[in-house]
C-alpha cells in the first residue's frame, strides 16, 4: 500500500480468479493463434490421381558380337493409384539392327514392327501389375555403341511422366569381317525395305536402303550374263536354306549401276549381287 496525497491510498489490483472468465479469454487467444497459423502456413497438396506408367529395361548383354542375335527385356509397371487403360509401348529400333521378332507377356500377337518401330498393344493395366515385352535383335554389324529408347504410355493422366522411357546402352566391340568379294565388286552394309519376285516368279529383288539411296537389289541371273547370286551367313558359308527378310539389315556384294527397270519411267540405282549376306546366324 502506497501514500497519495489527499490522504488517499492506493491498493494493488488483484487478477480476476472467476474460472468462466478466464476460460473465455483462453479460448479468444487460441482462436486468434488458429487463424495466425492458416494464414502463414499453406495447406498439403492432395494426391492428384492417376496411374503412374513406369518402363524399365534390360539387354541380354552388353556388348553382343556384330550381326549376333540378343534381346532386350523391358517391364511396363502400373505403380497406381488407379488402373490404367489404353496402356500401348513402343520402341523405335536402333539403327543398324535387324528385327527378329517382339513378344507381349511371351506372346507375339499384341505386337507389330513398322518402319524400325515396334509397337505393343498392353490394354488394361491394374495397378500394382507389370507386362513383360521382349524385343529379339540382330546387332550392328559395325562396332559401335547404339542406344534403344523405349516407351509407354496410357489413356489415364500420369502423375509422373519422367519414368514413362528407360534407355538401354550396348556396344559392339568387333565389327563383322566381310565375306571375300569378287574383283571390281562392292559390298554395302543396308536394310532390306521390301521384296519381290520378277515375272516368272523364279527369284527374290529386294529394295536395299544404304544411307539416303534406295537400291533394287537384283539377284540370280538365269540368263547367264552373270553367275547366280549367293546367299551366305554369318560365317560365309552357304546354307541349304537362307532367308532375306525385310526389316533385317544384310551385306550385299555386286556391281553397282543405274537401269530403267520394267514398269518404271526412269532410271533406279541397282544392285547385280553375286553375294548376299544374311547377318543371322552362323552354321554350328
Amino acid at each position: 500500500m502506497l501514500d497519495l496525497a489527499h490522504g488517499k491510498r492506493f491498493l494493488p489490483h488483484r487478477a480476476a480468479t472467476n474460472p468462466a472468465r478466464l476460460a473465455s479469454i483462453v479460448l479468444v487467444v487460441a482462436m486468434i493463434g488458429t487463424a495466425c497459423s492458416s494464414e502463414s502456413v499453406a495447406p498439403a497438396s492432395s494426391a492428384t490421381g492417376g496411374a503412374d506408367i513406369q518402363v524399365l529395361g534390360a539387354a541380354s548383354t552388353a556388348s553382343p558380337s556384330a550381326a549376333a542375335e540378343f534381346s532386350y527385356t523391358f517391364q511396363v509397371k502400373n505403380v497406381g493409384p488407379e488402373d490404367a487403360s489404353a496402356v500401348t509401348f513402343t520402341d523405335v529400333l536402333p539403327a543398324g539392327t535387324g528385327y527378329n521378332f517382339a513378344t507381349l507377356n511371351g506372346s507375339a500377337a499384341a505386337c507389330s514392327m513398322a518402319s524400325m518401330s515396334v509397337s505393343c498393344v498392353v490394354g488394361a493395366l491394374a495397378k500394382g501389375t507389370q507386362a513383360t515385352i521382349v524385343v529379339d535383335l540382330n546387332a550392328p554389324v559395325s562396332a559401335g555403341s547404339f542406344s534403344n529408347t523405349a516407351t509407354a504410355t496410357s489413356a489415364i493422366s500420369d502423375p509422373q511422366t519422367g519414368n514413362n522411357s528407360v534407355t538401354v546402352a550396348v556396344r559392339v566391340d568387333n565389327p563383322l569381317a566381310s565375306c571375300a568379294s569378287p574383283a571390281g565388286e562392292r559390298t554395302q552394309v543396308g536394310l532390306v525395305m521390301s521384296k519381290s519376285t520378277n515375272t516368272a516368279g523364279l527369284f527374290e529383288n529386294f529394295a536395299f536402303s544404304v544411307g539416303s539411296v534406295t537400291y533394287t537389289v537384283l539377284t540370280n541371273f538365269y540368263d547367264g550374263s552373270r553367275p547366280l547370286s549367293k546367299v551366305v551367313n554369318l560365317d560365309c558359308k552357304q546354307s541349304p536354306v537362307q532367308f532375306v527378310q525385310v526389316a533385317n539389315y544384310v551385306n550385299v556384294t555386286g556391281v553397282v549401276g543405274s537401269e530403267t527397270l520394267p514398269g518404271a519411267s526412269g532410271p533406279t540405282p541397282v544392285i547385280h549381287a553375286s553375294l548376299v549376306q544374311v547377318l543371322t546366324h552362323k552354321d554350328r
